[in-house]
């Protein structure tokens, strides 16, 4: 068998620029594919956000349907208490046609407070002189960006208060759907109303909603949705001018 001319190998000269030219190549591949990949999620999450706040709408729609008494503009805000109810109805006091959270009735006798605000420790009443925990402080705080609901009701008529416990609490979406996402902000705007003869009485027939989906993680906003919820109840306004959507 005739020998092999050139037995010598590979040097290690040889195999470390061979593995220097490898490291460059793949750092060059890395670093055209990184930005794509980074698009690729960041179009994912927006696409999620925006399944997510049609989901959000669609459950507005749902609940706002049972609005047929006097409606109000309010603030979710640290601030907030469990008399909330109390404040419904006071035709001697402005209200705007804008705000972070909804208050409105539904007869026969309750109340219902909608925001994605921060809730505070929330109480029942179970007699004249006593109260128990139905949200605690530490699971209220808990609920900050999620969409949530707080009953309050009266003995007698939604218009007659004389107290403003709150009775329920729920959220109208499950927490698990949020896909890592959070509310970062909700407003709602008077769009549609109408009025009697005399304008002694408003009806508001329609109004703007506009959602801002955020990460969880770093508060990055992912998505803004804007849509108008109608109100086949047309509850009546509580006091105050009305304006126009805000955007517009």
């Amino acid at each position: 068998m005739r020998p092999l001319q050139n037995s010598k190998g590979t040097t290690l000269v040889e195999l470390m620029v061979s593995i220097t030219l490898l490291t460059i190549l793949s750092l060059a591949a890395i670093s055209l594919l990184a930005p794509c990949a980074r698009a690729y999620i960041t179009v994912q999450q927006q696409s999620r956000a925006q399944t997510l706040a049609d989901a959000l709408v669609e459950n507005l729609r749902l609940e706002l349907e049972s609005a047929v008494g006097e409606m109000r503009f309010a603030e979710a805000s640290e601030t907030d208490s469990n008399m909330v109810y109390e404040t419904l109805v006071k035709p001697d006091n402005a209200r705007p046609a804008q705000g972070t959270a909804l208050e409105y009735s539904v007869f026969p006798n309750h109340v219902v407070m909608l925001d994605a605000g921060a809730v505070r420790e929330l109480t029942q009443k179970v007699s004249d002189t006593e109260t128990k925990t139905v949200l605690s402080e530490a699971d209220a705080a808990k609920k900050q960006g999620y969409l949530h609901m707080r009953y309050f009701r009266d003995s007698q008529t939604v218009t007659e208060a004389k107290n403003g416990f709150a009775y329920a609490y729920t959220d109208i979406y499950a927490k698990g759907a949020y896909m890592n996402m959070k509310i970062g902000n909700i407003a709602f705007y008077a769009r549609g109303w109408e009025q009697n003869e005399d304008q002694t009485v408003t009806r508001l027939t329609s109004l703007t909603v506009v959602i801002t989906i955020v990460s969880e993680k770093d508060q990055t906003v992912l998505c803004t949705q804007k849509a108008i919820i109608p109100l086949p109840g047309k509850p009546v306004y509580s006091a105050g001018p009305l304006l126009k959507d805000a955007t517009e």
